[in-house]
């Protein structure tokens, strides 16, 4: 008997390590950068954000922060731009171009005063591209102080409650209505 349960607590060791052991391997993960620009090259910007916002925690380093608000801009997150853009724009490395982004961050908050300072740092006065957005800025502060002439209201019959539909041109000067929603 004794022989007996020594080959069968053998047997159930040396079972216990053949099914464990296969286990035992983890698999890769991919570094986080590269997952990050991997959602950035399929425009998945949202993805990319929670990885930026990680990495850009840890070490504020300007390319990641400049990636961070190119992504929170694609999503129309101009708020959250803006804050990156300022961080980005307190570094020592920070060139023109990163104040022309704040600047156009900011002028997509309404903030316009605050765009053109941005625009004015970013030098190059003379700069064909930093006058246009300046006289946008200036633009858009005096269209805002006009009245409005015209009211625009939604067309009841074609307006769903959810605004789902579309106009689409059509050959023949004709317009078609689209809309997904169905009653």
């Amino acid at each position: 008997m004794q022989p007996f349960l020594r080959y069968s607590f053998l047997l159930l060791c040396l079972t216990v390590v053949l099914f464990t052991a296969k286990t035992g391997y983890a698999q890769e993960q991919k570094p986080m950068s590269r997952v990050a620009a991997e959602h950035l090259v399929r425009e998945a910007d949202a993805a990319a954000i929670p990885l930026y916002e990680d990495m850009t925690k840890k070490k504020p380093d300007i390319n990641l922060l400049r990636k961070l608000a190119y992504c929170y801009a694609a999503i129309n997150a101009y708020e959250d731009a803006v804050r990156t853009g300022k961080r980005i724009t307190a570094l020592p490395q920070a060139n023109a171009t990163d104040w022309l982004v704040l600047g156009d961050a900011l002028k997509s908050c309404a903030k316009y005063e605050d765009a053109k300072a941005a625009y004015a740092h970013a030098g190059a006065d003379t700069s064909v591209k930093v006058q246009q957005r300046i006289a946008g800025c200036d633009s858009a502060m005096v269209w805002k102080k006009a009245t409005a002439v015209y009211r625009v209201s939604n067309y009841e019959y074609i307006n769903t409650p959810l605004s789902d539909w579309g106009a689409v041109p059509y050959p023949g000067n004709d317009i078609v209505f689209t809309s997904a929603y169905s009653r």
